[in-house]
């Protein structure tokens, strides 16, 4: 789950999807990669 998650957190970079929040002038945007696996669910946080 661990790897699954971070693989969410680079798909976020790889793809620019915090570009139009940083084109507004936010300078400190949370990332959430989250994974899911029958009842369970890890969280990581990038900023």
């Amino acid at each position: 789950m661990e790897n699954m998650c971070r693989k969410a957190l680079q798909q976020i970079e790889n793809q620019h999807y915090d570009a139009g929040l940083a084109d507004e002038g936010y300078m400190v945007i949370k990332k959430y990669g989250i994974c899911f696996c029958k009842k369970s669910c890890m969280v990581m946080i990038q900023f």
